[in-house]
């Protein structure tokens, strides 16, 4: 790995905290003006990645970043913390996401749109075997076998819109769904009982190749590549201070 990644003045508080930097530009001891505890020991430990990262493989950060985590996470208070029901508490949640009233009026919607759009096609077809007497037949003008075609085409593109728009309607109320499903989750489990994993490439229980350690390692891929997306913040969009642009 290239040292010149993260340059000392790059490890910073963020605009979370006053104090902008933790490092001088060519020392890796921390600044002599940090009081805090924690900021005297986030410049320490900065220090310490600045100096050894450079020997780690792949592997390694995310076992750092593991353990890292395991310190965040230790006292923390999650909405179900109880081991015997929570699988129960997060499958109860779901549905409640399911039957909210965003979900049910997205739903009404495309349910109003696919029947109207049934009820078009309907008169289309009656439209369709009208237009057909009458091209066969000699005696009607060439007027009206036109007008009963132009009507029987707009019928059917009528018809066809109001489908369309129904199913991409089933499709934004799907992904709503799934959104907020994965935002409720609180752990790995929940994240796969939400669907994150879901259709990934040899997960499926079904599969007649499946295998659980398999199965496992490209989950961990999976989470990996999300992980990664998340701080890949290049225009520092999440890290920036809004409140003072």
């Amino acid at each position: 790995m290239n040292k010149k990644v993260m340059r000392p003045q790059d490890y910073t508080l963020g605009a979370a905290r006053d104090y902008k930097r933790l490092l001088y530009e060519d020392t890796e001891k921390p600044r002599d003006d940090l009081e805090t505890r924690s900021d005297i020991a986030l410049a320490e430990l900065a220090a310490t990645v600045h100096k050894n990262a450079p020997g780690l493989i792949s592997s390694d950060f995310e076992l750092v970043i593991g353990w890292l985590k395991t310190w965040k996470l230790h006292d923390r208070t999650f909405k179900r913390s109880s081991p015997g029901t929570k699988h129960v508490d997060f499958y109860n949640r779901l549905e409640e996401l399911k039957n909210s009233g965003e979900q049910k009026d997205l739903q009404k919607r495309a349910y109003r749109k696919t029947l109207w759009s049934r009820l078009w096609a309907m008169l289309f077809g009656v439209s369709l075997a009208v237009t057909c007497i009458l091209f066969f037949s000699s005696d009607v003008a060439w007027y009206w076998k036109t007008a009963s075609l132009i009507v029987t085409v707009f019928l059917f593109i009528f018809s066809d819109i109001l489908l369309e728009n129904g199913i991409k309607l089933y499709k934004e109320q799907d992904r709503r769904y799934i959104l907020a499903s994965i935002r409720e989750a609180e752990s790995v489990v929940e994240l796969s009982d939400a669907g994150l994993f879901g259709y990934l490439p040899g997960t499926s229980t079904s599969d007649k190749s499946y295998s659980e350690a398999e199965a496992v390692e490209r989950m961990r891929k999976e989470r990996d590549k999300l992980t990664d997306a998340l701080y890949r913040d290049s225009g520092e969009y999440l890290s920036m201070d809004w409140r003072n642009h």
